[in-house]
């Protein structure tokens, strides 16, 4: 069975399994991670669209729930997400890393 949403942390192999399946996702990054990789693999993902990013000191039940109540009343939110995840997978990986990388060594 496939879910409609993921609420995730924010492991690469986690996420890149989650947009190769199109599954729109909440990511809330492990703030303790080695060098914060989980935030900006998560930040990646939201700087395209395709995913909503609650950063760990920033979560609570409140906006957890707020958040997946407004999705549930409205569907479309959630296939945008799917959309853009469908894109992000059908682009070319290298050119996306080569142009990562040149950004940072600028």
């Amino acid at each position: 069975m496939i879910s409609d949403l993921v609420i995730t942390r924010a492991g690469s192999s986690t996420l890149a399994e989650l947009a190769f399946l199109e599954i729109p996702f909440i990511a809330i990054p492990f703030k303790d991670s080695l060098d914060n990789h989980q935030f900006y693999n998560a930040d990646y993902f939201f700087r395209m669209k395709a995913c909503w990013l609650i950063e760990q000191q920033d979560l609570n039940s409140e906006k957890l729930f707020g958040l997946v109540n407004e999705l549930i009343l409205n569907k479309e939110k959630l296939l945008e997400k799917k959309a853009k995840l469908k894109e992000l997978i059908n682009t070319n990986v290298n050119e996306i890393f080569e142009r990562e990388i040149n950004e940072i060594l600028s």
